[in-house]
């Protein structure tokens, strides 16, 4: 079974101070560092590619490594074959995960549709049953005034 994984391209923006706290945390989370620049004085540009599974807290960390000073951009590259370490732990994932019937399939569809029914159209049913209870209030209060 062929698993690819996202890739995206980062640029990390850090100042000169900080450079030594972030240099090891690209290359730690697989990332294929292409570059490093010095757009402004005091500033350390950093380009690379790295799986996108492995930067999911990164903007987190960089603001803790840099005290809140660095930044970075993120854009969707491509995609990449799943290194061999890592497919087998996903397929030993998939394969130990419990196997669905149809029954539970379909279970499972009604009880995603009654979410989504209740997320979605119950704000708009309250709505209307709120506004049934004042005209009915209204009219209950009219009929009481006129006997």
């Amino acid at each position: 079974m062929l698993l690819l994984e996202p890739v995206v391209h980062i640029e990390i923006h850090v100042p000169d101070s900080y450079v030594s706290d972030i240099t090891g945390s690209p290359s730690s989370k697989r990332a294929r560092i292409h570059g490093t620049d010095t757009p402004d004085g005091g500033e350390l540009l950093i380009k690379a590619q790295v799986p996108l599974a492995e930067i999911a807290d990164f903007q987190t960390e960089l603001r803790s490594l840099t005290g809140g000073k660095g930044r970075c951009t993120i854009e969707l590259s491509h995609d990449n074959k799943v290194p061999p370490g890592t497919h087998r732990t996903l397929i030993e994932r998939i394969d130990r995960a419990p196997k669905r019937t149809d029954a539970s399939l379909h279970l499972a569809e009604r009880r995603q549709d009654t979410h989504v029914k209740h997320a979605f159209y119950q704000p708009q049913e309250r709505k209307q049953r709120d506004q049934q209870r004042a005209r009915d209030k209204d009219h209950a209060s009219i009929e009481r005034t006129t006997t």
